[in-house]
């Protein structure tokens, strides 16, 4: 039995370089020979179904909620140009806040890990989130951006339910 190569398949990722543009990786793609799946492996900080990189959403957000940024502005920065005044994928993420991406942190930031109700819940959360990865308080975009890739680090995904690889899968022995 075993895991077994089985091809590549171009993806994109959004936000990384100047004002969307987007960038074309390649994905690696293996087969478990034992129930016929195949599994994905991911760079550090994508996340399945998502085309913006953990960082871009984590700075988008910290532009938003701690900053001030109009979604307009974020957009710009973040999401290409446009005409229109908001960003309905920025408003996505700040009620998807711990949930699902982040869910396995909802516990250490005291929530239950349902969707942050209002943008005050939503400003704390993220302001936790960022002093449990060493950056705090926040203030500038550039500490942001460095810290932004350890929210993603050793992290797993199953679909959408992310959790720390050091404690195995949720609801199944480490």
């Amino acid at each position: 039995m075993g895991i077994v190569g089985h091809g590549t398949y171009s993806r994109q990722v959004l936000g990384l370089v100047d004002s969307c543009r987007q960038l074309v990786i390649w994905v690696r793609r293996y087969l478990c020979r034992g129930c016929r799946r195949t599994i994905s492996v991911l760079p550090a900080g994508l996340y399945p179904g998502r085309w913006y990189a953990g960082m871009v959403m984590v700075a988008a957000l910290f532009l938003n909620l701690l900053q001030g940024w109009s979604a307009a502005e974020v957009r710009r920065r973040y999401g290409g140009d446009s005409e229109t005044t908001g960003w309905k994928t920025l408003g996505r993420w700040q009620g998807q806040l711990l949930c699902p991406l982040w869910s396995w942190l909802a516990h250490q930031l005291g929530s239950d890990g349902t969707p942050a109700p209002d943008r005050k819940e939503q400003r704390r959360r993220l302001v936790r989130m960022l002093a449990l990865h060493g950056v705090g308080p926040p203030s500038e975009l550039v500490e942001i951006e460095a810290a932004a890739p350890l929210l993603v680090r050793c992290t797993a995904h199953d679909g959408r339910l992310g959790w720390p690889m050091r404690r195995g899968r949720p609801g199944h022995p480490s």
